[in-house]
C-alpha cells in the first residue's frame, strides 16, 4: 500500500524522516491496528517522528534512554566540535584518515576502545546519525506527541555515561503522561542490564492502555 503523503517522510534516514516513512508502509502492509512503538536511544528520534506524522495511527510509545533530548548531552559537547568530527568520519575514505576520526570521537564521547558499540560499521552508522540529529526540532515534536494525546513510556538510568539526568527530566516534562521508571544503575542500555523489570513495566503498560483503548470505543 502507499502512506499518504503527510505520514510518509522523505530524505536521509539519518534525521528519521524517511525510516518513520518505511515504519508506517510497514504498518500499513501488515494492517497493523494503532500498534505501540517501542525504541532505544536515537531510535526515539524515528518512533517520535511517526507518533508527531500521523498519532492516530499508533497507541503509545515506549522510549528507553531517549535521544535526542532538547539539548547536545555531556558525551557531545560541544557539540560543533562533535559534528565536524562526524561530519569528518562521514566523509573520510582513506583508513588512516578513518583511524583518527575514530580515535577524536572515541575520546569526546568517552567511550572504551574496545566497547562492542563502537565496533565494526557501528561507529560509521552512529556518525552518519549523529550528522544531522536535529535537537532543535524535538521541542517541537515533544509538544505535537503531547498535544495528539499519544500515551509515553519513558525509562533511563540516572547513572547513563553520555546524558545528564536532568536533560531526561526536560524531556520526559515535554511529553504525554504516563509511567515514568528511573533506575539508580544499569548505564546507556537499561534494556539489557535491567530487561526484567523493564519488561514487566511496559506489559502493564500496555495492558493499561489497551484496555482504556477499547472502553474508550465501547
Amino acid at each position: 500500500g502507499q502512506s499518504s503523503a503527510g505520514c510518509m517522510g522523505g530524505g536521509d534516514p539519518a534525521n528519521g524522516k524517511e525510516l518513520a516513512g518505511i515504519i508506517e508502509e510497514i504498518r500499513e502492509r501488515k494492517g497493523l491496528e494503532e500498534p505501540f512503538l517501542l525504541a532505544h536511544g536515537l531510535g526515539a528520534q524515528v518512533a517520535m517522528n511517526c507518533a508527531a506524522r500521523c498519532p492516530q495511527h499508533w497507541a503509545g510509545l515506549v522510549l528507553l534512554n531517549p535521544l535526542p533530548v532538547l539539548s547536545a548531552h555531556r558525551s557531545i559537547r560541544p557539540y560543533w566540535a562533535f559534528r565536524a568530527m562526524a561530519r569528518m568520519h562521514a566523509s573520510m575514505e582513506s583508513m588512516g584518515a578513518e583511524w583518527l576520526a575514530e580515535k577524536l570521537v572515541w575520546r569526546s564521547m568517552m567511550i572504551e576502545e574496545n566497547n562492542n558499540m563502537l565496533q565494526g560499521n557501528n561507529l560509521s552508522l552512529m556518525m552518519r546519525r549523529w550528522v544531522d540529529c536535529d535537537f532543535w526540532k524535538q521541542a517541537a515534536r515533544s509538544r505535537m506527541i503531547k498535544s495528539q494525546r499519544v500515551p509515553v513510556f519513558m525509562s533511563w538510568s540516572k547513572d547513563d555515561p553520555f546524558v545528564e539526568e536532568a536533560l531526561y527530566h526536560e524531556l520526559s516534562q515535554t511529553l504525554t503522561g504516563g509511567p515514568r521508571l528511573v533506575f539508580n544503575d544499569g548505564g546507556h542500555f537499561i534494556q539489557e542490564t535491567h530487561a526484567d523489570e523493564l519488561g514487566s513495566a511496559i506489559l502493564d503498560f500496555l495492558a493499561l492502555e489497551e484496555m482504556q483503548r477499547l472502553a474508550g470505543r465501547g
